[in-house]
């Protein structure tokens, strides 16, 4: 039911503004498998690349091996929850700290809160908000990496 929800309001969603990278990528790490193949199917159908992780530690493997624009995460997920995944993935590629977008059904954690670079989603949440936001992040550059 929420699968069908989300995929109907993407249709409705405008598109990205000129200024944003051709393809970015993107990578979503969900643990309901359902909501996750919905938010790779909404952005894919607005022009990103996507790769989907079940956990944090399957994220974690994959930006090992790949470049990402941005992260849009779970933050309460198995094996790897998303405040330790945002802090593995920070300390390996440090552009990311301002290229994360959390989404959670219960609260934020406080260290998610008490930084400023995290930008955190309630869930249900609209498709039009998380790609505003989306598009901002990839619309900025990255600091060099250090």
């Amino acid at each position: 039911m929420q699968f069908v929800q989300l995929h109907r309001y993407a249709r409705t969603v405008t598109d990205l503004p000129d200024s944003v990278p051709a393809r970015p990528r993107v990578l979503v790490v969900e643990d309901y498998p359902l909501l996750g193949a919905a938010l790779g199917r909404f952005l894919r159908w607005k022009g990103c690349d996507v790769e989907g992780a079940a956990d944090g530690a399957e994220g974690l493997e994959k930006l090992a091996r790949d470049h990402f624009d941005a992260v849009v995460s779970d933050v309460h997920m198995p094996k790897l929850d998303g405040t330790a995944f945002y802090d593995r993935a920070v300390a390996l590629h440090p552009y990311l700290r301002r290229r994360f977008l959390f989404c959670s059904a219960l609260p934020p954690p406080p260290s998610l809160v008490t930084d400023p670079a995290v930008r955190f989603f309630a869930k249900p949440f609209e498709l039009s908000d998380l790609w505003a936001t989306l598009s901002e992040i990839v619309r900025t550059p990255p600091p060099p990496e250090a």
